[in-house]
């Protein structure tokens, strides 16, 4: 079975003209194939873990800090960040683009 991972990162929701072009886009994947499964993870839907000393302290020894064995990636703890459990070898991202008025 195929699998797709559909982001949505823009926190204007139904709003969003990504989001709208996204669905659109998701609808065609969806006829032209139809046996696949999407999953959506809205990144502003207040589901995301926490972000604290924990998770930062984890994020500062991929970016170089010495690293200790307690500290280290596992497969199920990546980067010492929770993971969300999508296997989805295909994704989606909606994300919102700021433009700026143009002349």
């Amino acid at each position: 079975m195929t699998r797709l991972l559909h982001i949505a990162s823009s926190p204007r929701g139904a709003a969003s003209a990504s989001l709208q072009i996204a669905d659109a886009f998701l609808d065609a994947y969806r006829l032209a194939h139809p046996e696949a499964e999407i999953e959506t993870w809205d990144l502003w839907d207040g589901s995301l873990p926490a972000f604290g000393p924990a998770a930062a302290g984890a994020k500062m020894t991929v970016f170089g800090a010495a690293r200790r064995k307690a500290n280290r990636p596992t497969p199920d703890r990546p980067h010492g960040v929770p993971s969300r459990g999508s296997t989805a070898p295909t994704g989606c991202c909606s994300a919102c683009r700021w433009r700026s008025p143009t002349r």
